[in-house]
């Protein structure tokens, strides 16, 4: 599971623009969370479409914090 700890970093990293998200670091840590990208379309939402979109390339700053925070509140659901 994602912990609070991890998720602070990576968007304090984020913030201070040290890396930029792609979709393939989203898929990773789908896999790793074991989560679906049906549930975080869901969660976010939007199609499967539009997220499979996403995951193409680079995240921008906005969509990379989007996502975190709802891969962070599907961990933490239950």
């Amino acid at each position: 599971m994602m912990s609070a700890k991890l998720l602070y970093a990576h968007m304090t990293a984020i913030a201070r623009k040290e890396f930029n998200m792609n979709g393939q670091d989203v898929k990773d840590l789908l896999r790793r969370e074991r989560l679906y990208q049906w549930e975080l379309a869901a969660a976010l939402q939007i199609s499967e479409f539009t997220l499979s979109r996403w995951l193409r390339g680079s995240l921008n700053t906005e969509r990379e914090q989007v996502i975190l925070q709802a891969i962070d509140k599907l961990v933490h659901k239950e």
